[in-house]
């Protein structure tokens, strides 16, 4: 075509055309990875705060557990006539009121086959979802009464 000049026979190779396109792919490319990111973010954030709020809820669980087994064994220490004057309901201590304002320890006697047990039931009162902890012990009146 032209004297003494090279002829360029590939005008696309020199083109902008391609380097625009390989940009717009590297930008949606960073989109699509910060998108996922704060997905991954959003979601492990969301999962460690209700890990979190299990843990503590164990924790309260567990002291609730510990108090129930101190309630069930001091009214299982006392004769017949103590344990009758004794309240049916009353209200657990204050780290458990704190956390459950709502719950109550309540104490009843079985009287079946297996002889007299106590129970002692932490319950909490306008949430009818959660299940009761529970604790029985027997109750020996006499000497030799307990199996």
């Amino acid at each position: 075509f032209l004297r003494g000049k090279r002829a360029v026979l590939n005008p696309k190779k020199i083109s902008p055309f391609k380097t625009k396109i390989r940009a717009g792919i590297a930008s949606m490319e960073i989109v699509v990875a910060c998108t996922l990111l704060v997905a991954v973010i959003g979601t492990s954030a969301a999962l460690m705060v209700r890990i979190r709020a299990i843990g503590v809820d164990a924790e309260y669980r567990s002291i609730a557990l510990q108090e129930i087994a101190n309630e069930l064994e001091s009214r299982l220490a006392q004769n017949a006539d103590e344990l009758s004057k004794l309240p049916v309901e009353w209200k657990p201590s204050d780290s458990l009121l704190h956390r459950w304002p709502d719950s109550v320890l309540r104490y009843k006697e079985i009287h079946d086959e297996i002889g007299i047990r106590g129970t002692v039931t932490f319950l909490r009162t306008t949430s009818p979802a959660s299940e009761p902890i529970e604790l029985s012990g027997w109750i020996a009146f006499e000497q030799g009464d307990a199996p």
